[in-house]
């Protein structure tokens, strides 16, 4: 092999795929039907995610060598990230005819078959972790497909979460499996994991940054319209079960706040408060940063953490005051913070059209 090639295969190695097509492309300007040099430009061009040159190397690759099963594999996975799935799953399907016994075609067929077929994912995943265990990029294919059949509401065969816990034992610094078992934590509920997992994800490899913020802004809208539904629940409670009229105090004027209701909002506002330090507590203080970072940068949630906010010192004063028109104005305001949180997101789903 040609010194270049090999300099440029090492720089792949350790992750310098700039430097690598560099070089590669100074051995084709030489040689431009080497097909080592095309097919291992194609990798790093895939890295990269410069998607549509990667492509273009592969098919060079393959109109010198048709059966060249690397740049079918580069080929398919290239043309599935560009919305090419039939030239994608051609090549998938061709790569494994050529070699059923080698695991990463089988890889693969499960990436591009992910988009068409999960069923015929899920038996080629199976066939790549069968025939390479210890394959982390597998067991996290195996559990990203898992996590599509969830949400699209179909019978799992396996738990996602097992798929993505094995993926980062057998590689810890699998960022991609770390993120998507933060997303797994996410769909069920457990939001300061996901927050972690999402953080540490990021952490791993930078390329992540601009989707990990927007998942740490997911999971801090999600947070903050349950805490708003709490407040909300809790003025309600506090009017109805927690209030009298002033005849049956002796008091002139507005509906008063009883003992019982001054409990429900003490517990209410104590409970919000009591949430915010215990999140605050569990990030570590780096993390920190970036969610608040996150959160400033995010116009809607600072609408929402204003509207909660608003609605606490409300049910604090009327416990404070004993008038039970401060937590009718809570009431009032998380009535309001509903349709603003529905307005949002009906403006989020036409952006995406």
């Amino acid at each position: 092999m040609n010194p270049r090639i090999q300099r440029a295969v090492a720089l792949l190695d350790i992750g310098r795929p700039e430097a690598a097509l560099e070089l590669l492309v100074e051995v084709l300007a030489a040689e431009p039907d080497n097909v080592d040099a095309t097919a291992y430009a194609a990798s790093a061009a895939l890295r990269m995610k410069r998607y549509p040159r990667a492509a273009e190397f592969a098919r060079a690759t393959l109109r010198v060598s048709p059966d060249h099963q690397f740049a079918l594999r580069v080929l398919a996975l290239a043309a599935n990230e560009l919305g090419n799935h039939a030239e994608a799953e051609t090549a998938a399907r061709r790569a494994v005819t050529l070699g059923p016994d080698t695991a990463v075609n089988h890889l693969a067929a499960a990436v591009v078959l992910r988009e068409i077929s999960s069923d015929q994912a899920l038996a080629a995943i199976d066939q790549a972790i069968m025939l390479d265990p210890n394959s982390s990029a597998a067991h996290q294919v195996r559990g990203s497909i898992l996590l599509r059949r969830r949400r699209l509401g179909r019978l799992l065969p396996g738990p996602a979460s097992e798929s993505f816990r094995t993926a980062l034992r057998l590689d810890p610094e699998n960022a991609e499996a770390a993120h998507n078992l933060a997303l797994h934590q996410l769909h069920s509920h457990h939001w300061l994991r996901a927050t972690r997992g999402f953080l540490r994800a990021g952490a791993m490899d930078p390329g992540l940054a601009d989707l990990v913020r927007h998942n740490v802004g997911v999971v801090l809208r999600m947070a903050l319209v349950t805490l708003q539904f709490l407040a909300f629940a809790v003025s309600f409670a506090l009017l109805v079960f927690g209030t009298a009229t002033p005849a049956s105090n002796d008091v002139g004027g507005t509906d008063v706040v009883t003992p019982a209701g001054r409990m429900i909002g003490m517990a209410g506002v104590l409970g919000v408060l009591a949430v915010f330090a215990w999140v605050y507590r569990a990030l570590p203080r780096g993390q920190r940063r970036v969610v608040w970072s996150v959160l400033r940068s995010r116009t809607a949630s600072l609408v929402q953490v204003a509207l909660l906010l608003a609605m606490a010192v409300l049910i604090g004063v009327a416990v404070a005051t004993g008038s039970a028109l401060p937590a009718a104005l809570a009431l009032l305001l998380g009535v309001f913070a509903g349709i603003v949180q529905w307005w949002i997101r009906a403006y989020a789903a036409r952006a995406r059209r």
